[in-house]
């Protein structure tokens, strides 16, 4: 997932015209939605679309400069690892909601860096 993520965000025809911060969010939750089967989310809505910003993805909420505040994932058919890519969303992500889905985690201390 990480390679794949990778090569979807420097292929991104706007790929220049992000600054750090939202490359480093984009390419952080292209991984979490490539690690936990994304393509087969019941919503699953703009999630890896090359042009549209990630403030339109389903299931996110973001702040009014265009931070993540939540991810709302609960009962979306995730299954896989919980990627430690996800704790890049920090320190704007206040709420991560995951329940009723099939994740793996052995150690989740890595969402401890989150606020």
């Amino acid at each position: 997932p990480r390679r794949v993520a990778a090569d979807w965000l420097y292929g991104s025809p706007l790929y220049s015209q992000y600054d750090d911060e939202r490359k480093v969010r984009r390419y952080a939750l292209a991984v979490t939605y490539l690690s936990l089967d994304g393509p087969n989310w019941d919503s699953n809505d703009g999630w890896m679309n090359d042009v549209a910003d990630e403030c339109s993805w389903s299931d996110l909420v973001c702040d009014e400069g265009g931070e993540i505040m939540e991810l709302r994932l609960y009962d979306n058919g995730l299954v896989g690892t919980l990627p430690q890519e996800v704790a890049m969303l920090g320190p704007s992500l206040k709420k991560l909601v995951l329940y009723k889905n099939e994740i793996e985690c052995d150690d989740w201390s890595f969402l401890g860096n989150l606020n």
